[in-house]
């Protein structure tokens, strides 16, 4: 028996058996549910693509099997049959598709890249809280301790509860990129590359780029470089990875600009006179930032033809 489940940032989730809908606040509330209805019967779990691995990964441990299916598939759907938007007639065309032939994904815990997937995301909510922690602290010492003196330098009073947050959520980053690291590190699978070598690019970059825009997931090349928002087309539309194009323009900074990497440099200083003669009303700033979208776009088609040349010898 298929359970078809639609997830919703703030309402929670919907499901659909075929019969029955039902609506769950929490998550908890949802698993307490599904774990009542499969005391009998095994369900197997329908979601669409993009939903959190955590989600994933406590649906699975259930013991419930997990199929993925294509939210472009539902949001097709919706469109051919003039079908509004909501949870639960979303809940009712994931069943409906995965029940007529819609191709599905089945959801293995022995993949590493799930498991790269949820270290990955933990990683960045991490490192989201260390930043906002610091940015609250330099807001407090702005306002609050501007003319308060020190009681000395660098000693222990000076350390605020600021500081021992910051160092604890950094230590928390460490221990989970280092465990990401170690499935990336071997490059043994086809599905976890051994990392290019290109001056610049570091560990937790790499590990961004194979959790967030791995190029064994894509067909080909200009799906990739889509996929990533480094197409005019894909910025008009806005339907592309913030995460992932964040990256490239991290690992282009890297690359082109603090390594002076002699592969990207002359191309780069190329490029920034180039733009500047064809929009000499572009200052500095400007044309160093359309420069580096050019070097972010060269790299993720140097990545993508590292990781999969086959696939680009063959006619992309």
């Amino acid at each position: 028996m298929n359970i078809a489940v639609d997830w919703s940032h703030t309402k929670g989730l919907a499901t659909y058996d075929g019969t029955n809908s039902e609506n769950h606040k929490t998550r908890a509330s949802f698993l307490l549910w599904l774990r009542k209805i499969g005391q009998n019967t095994q369900k197997s779990v329908i979601l669409e693509d993009g939903c959190p691995v955590s989600l994933i990964l406590d649906i699975a441990n259930e013991g419930n099997p997990v199929l993925l299916i294509s939210n472009k598939a539902t949001k097709r759907y919706r469109a051919e049959h003039g079908i509004p938007k909501s949870d639960e007639v979303d809940a009712k065309i994931i069943w409906e598709l995965a029940n007529s032939g819609a191709q599905l994904t089945q959801v293995s815990l022995d993949d590493d890249r799930l498991e790269l997937r949820f270290l990955y995301r933990q990683f960045l909510r991490y490192q989201k809280t260390r930043i906002a922690v610091g940015n609250t602290q330099k807001n407090y010492s702005r306002y609050y301790r501007a003319k308060e003196p020190a009681s000395g330098n660098g000693s222990p009073d000076d350390i605020t509860p600021y500081d021992t947050a910051k160092k604890a959520l950094e230590r928390a980053e460490d221990a989970i990129m280092k465990r990401a690291s170690g499935l990336v590190s071997t490059g043994q699978s086809k599905s976890m590359p051994s990392q290019p070598n290109i001056r610049g690019l570091h560990n937790r970059i790499w590990v961004g780029i194979l959790a967030t825009a791995n190029p064994t997931d894509f067909k080909c090349l200009s799906s990739y470089v889509r996929f990533c928002g480094l197409t005019q087309d894909a910025k008009e539309s806005k339907n592309y990875s913030r995460q992932a194009k964040k990256l490239y323009h991290q690992l282009a900074i890297a690359v082109a600009v603090r390594h002076k990497n002699e592969d990207y440099v002359p191309i780069y200083d190329r490029w920034k006179l180039d733009i500047k003669a064809k929009h000499p009303d572009y200052d500095d700033n400007r044309v160093e930032k359309a420069a580096l979208i050019r070097i972010a776009t060269l790299l993720a088609n140097d990545i993508f033809k590292y990781i999969k040349p086959k696939t680009v010898e063959a006619g992309e």
